[in-house]
C-alpha cells in the first residue's frame, strides 16, 4: 500500500533535520571560518554592519511606533497628521541612504557577502548532502525505517536523482513553494497517492512489508 502523508511528512522531517544539523555543523566547523580567513579584517568590518543594522533598526522601529500613535491619535487634525506621515515617510528614506554601501562600504561589501555565502551554502549544501545521502542509503532513509516506511519500484541512481533532487527539492524551489501544496493535495485527494516524483521516477513510497498489487 502506497504510504500516507502523515508518514511521508514524518520521514521527510526526520531526513531533513538530520541533513540540515550535518550541513550547519560542517559550516560552523569548516566553510565559515575558511571564507573569514579569506577576508581582510573581516571581524571588524562584520562587526561595524552588524551595528549599522541594530541602529538602524531601532530607529525604524521608533519611526514605526510613532506612525502608529499618530494614526490613532484624534487630537490632531487630517492636514498635520498627514503632514507628519509624509515626514516620516522621508526620514525612513534618509535612513536608507544612510545607512548604505556609499557611506560605509566596507562594512556592507563584507556583510551583504557573508549573508550571501552563507544562504548559498547552505541551500547548495544541503541540496548535495541530502542527495548523496539518498544516493549512499538507496532511498532507504533514517526517516523512511523510523516510520516503517520503505521506497519501492525502479531504484537506481537515475531515479533517486530524479525523484529526491528534481522532482522533490528543486522542483519546489522553482515553484516558489507550490509543488509542496500540489504533493500534499496529490497524495490526499488521490486513489494512488503517488505525488508528481513518484511518477516521474518510477518509484514509490510503501508501507513497510505490506504491497499490494495496485
Amino acid at each position: 500500500m502506497n504510504a500516507g502523508l502523515l508518514r511521508r511528512g514524518i520521514a521527510l522531517f526526520v531526513d531533513f533535520i538530520f541533513m540540515a544539523a550535518l550541513v550547519s555543523t560542517l559550516f560552523n566547523i569548516a566553510a565559515r571560518p575558511i571564507y573569514q580567513n579569506q577576508i581582510e579584517n573581516f571581524e571588524e568590518h562584520y562587526t561595524k554592519f552588524v551595528e549599522l543594522q541594530e541602529e538602524k533598526g531601532e530607529k525604524l522601529e521608533a519611526l514605526n511606533d510613532e506612525e502608529f500613535e499618530l494614526v490613532r491619535d484624534e487630537s490632531i487634525s487630517e492636514e498635520e497628521r498627514d503632514a507628519r506621515l509624509e515626514e516620516i515617510q522621508e526620514d525612513r528614506e534618509a535612513l536608507d541612504a544612510y545607512y548604505s554601501y556609499v557611506n560605509y562600504p566596507d562594512a556592507y561589501r563584507v556583510g551583504d557577502g557573508y549573508i550571501i555565502f552563507t544562504a548559498v551554502y547552505h541551500l547548495t549544501g544541503f541540496l548535495f548532502a541530502h542527495t548523496v545521502y539518498m544516493l549512499l542509503m538507496k532511498g532507504h532513509s533514517f526517516g523512511r525505517r523510523l516510520t516503517k516506511l520503505k521506497l519501492s519500484g525502479n531504484i537506481n541512481i537515475l531515479s533517486l536523482l530524479l525523484r529526491e533532487l528534481f522532482w522533490k527539492y528543486l522542483f519546489w524551489i522553482f515553484t516558489l513553494g507550490i509543488g509542496i501544496f500540489i504533493d500534499i493535495y496529490m497524495n490526499l485527494l488521490t486513489n494512488s497517492r503517488k505525488t508528481i516524483r513518484d511518477y516521474f521516477s518510477g518509484t514509490r513510497v510503501v508501507l513497510n512489508d505490506i504491497e499490494y498489487p495496485f
